[in-house]
């Protein structure tokens, strides 16, 4: 009976050890368990937080490039503000305020903090911590092909010009490079005509009028009678829709002055000038065969634009075309865009381009950037010459063919510069593919911010790790 007692108290005690045993191994067990489900959850919101922050340091580089004006403390607020609106969804998590960083075309972010635990607060632990760092790069250019079809008319003289050759150079430099197909550019300078070049002579879509030569004979008084005679006055006038301060000769009875009389001869010979073919046609970029253009006789070369560059990623023959930008005639702005147009083609009479479908399927892009400061001041005749005075018939024309640019998926960016013509304006912001692609540059620093943003909007920004 003693032995069955003994037997029975072992038993107990046993019992009670393996009991106690297994209370104590629960503990590690479930510390275990806990810290593997926290650190599931440490993962997922990490990776939520890494997300969040990739997001928005892209969209801060983006948000830099199209506000060249931001300052450091400015992208700050905007990257706090993307993230915030990413992270909203996780209020549980406590993160301090992002920490912004720029360095030339490179942006860092940096954030940290921690997360609540769930199942190891049992053990003493409450939070855990997060933390992470993101980074953008503004790359390379995408893949684009971009007309710079650029004023050049009278009103254009001097430092407006000048203006205008900087900017266009920059975005040269900042686009286009010769060991790189990526971007190619064109240049398609525009007054009351635009030139396609000497050169395309004899091209299947070009018919050239004959050179033509003529003598009249003419007499004029000599300015030194009219010094004695007739009082000199001045007036308004206008040229290329400027108003200016013009002088002339105001003289009584002419009968007995003298006069000096010679046979003027004159060669007119085709020096690039084109004129507008017939409606539609005018603002087409088809039908070559059957409707050619018609290249016309002009009296000098000064009374044609700088010839078109055609699309190249040649940075050299860019900016020599643009060094040779001159300032002459009126202001057509239709005839400019049409030929813009022509330049980002497949086919003659420019055929340097990518075919539509070809740079769609590499996500490449067509542009047309068009500057000009001035009305409409000309527009075509019946005959397809450039000097009608109506300017309501030229933004007509002219916005047909910025329709006709958008129709084809065309990216068209205006700049007005220095204009003051509210209709003019207006009409410039329409042709634009959206507000956002409308510029007004009321100055020289304003042209330059103008094709600098243009600029960077070609740049690809990219994750850098």
């Amino acid at each position: 009976m003693a032995a069955l007692q003994k037997l029975k108290m072992f038993a107990r005690d046993c019992r009670a050890n393996a009991a106690m045993i297994f209370a104590l191994s629960v503990i590690p067990i479930f510390a275990v368990a806990g810290f593997a489900i926290d650190v599931n959850r440490q993962h997922s919101y990490q990776s939520k937080v890494q997300n969040a922050l990739d997001f928005s340091v892209v969209a801060t580089a983006r948000y830099a490039l199209k506000n060249p004006k931001a300052d450091d403390d400015q992208l700050k607020v905007i990257a706090q503000n993307f993230f915030d609106a990413e992270i909203a969804n996780a209020p549980e998590i406590n993160l301090g305020k992002i920490d912004f960083k720029r360095d030339g075309d490179l942006v860092t972010l940096d954030v940290s903090g921690d997360m609540p635990t769930a199942i190891m607060q049992i053990m003493g632990t409450h939070t855990m911590p997060l933390g992470t760092e993101a980074a953008a790069v503004f790359g390379e250019p995408s893949s684009a092909e971009i007309a710079l079809v650029l004023d050049t008319s009278a009103s254009m003289a001097g430092s407006r010009l000048s203006t205008l050759v900087t900017a266009a150079n920059d975005m040269v430099d900042t686009l286009v490079k010769a060991d790189s197909g990526a971007v190619q550019m064109s240049i398609v300078p525009f007054a009351t005509y635009v030139n396609v070049g000497t050169d395309k002579k004899g091209e299947s879509w070009l018919t050239v009028q004959a050179d033509k030569t003529t003598s009249s004979e003419s007499c004029y008084i000599p300015n030194s009678w009219k010094k004695k005679n007739c009082k000199r006055v001045s007036y308004s006038c206008s040229r290329d829709g400027v108003k200016r301060t013009c002088k002339k000769w105001v003289c009584g009875d002419t009968s007995d002055a003298p006069r000096t009389c010679r046979t003027n001869t004159r060669t007119q010979k085709w020096h690039g000038c084109v004129k507008s073919r017939t409606d539609p046609y005018n603002i087409k970029d088809s039908n070559f065969a059957t409707q050619k253009v018609v290249g016309i006789r002009t009296n000098n070369a000064s009374a044609c634009p700088t010839a078109i560059q055609e699309l190249t990623n040649d940075p050299t023959e860019l900016k020599n075309k643009i060094k040779a930008l001159k300032a002459n005639q009126n202001t057509y702005i239709a005839t400019g865009l049409t030929w813009g147009l022509r330049t980002l083609s497949s086919s003659a009479p420019f055929s340097e381009g990518q075919s539509y479908a070809d740079m769609q399927a590499v996500n490449g892009r067509k542009a047309l950037v068009l500057m000009s400061d001035g009305a409409n001041t000309k527009a075509p005749n019946s005959s397809g010459y450039h000097n009608s005075n109506s300017k309501t018939k030229a933004n007509t024309i002219t916005e047909a063919v910025c329709d006709e640019i958008k129709a084809k998926d065309i990216e068209l960016y205006t700049i007005a510069f220095e204009l003051t013509d509210l209709t003019t304006k207006k009409l410039l912001e329409d042709c634009a593919t959206s507000p956002d692609f409308y510029y007004d540059a009321t100055n020289a620093a304003d042209l330059k911010a103008a094709f600098d943003q243009i600029s960077d909007e070609f740049r690809d920004i990219a994750l850098a790790y």
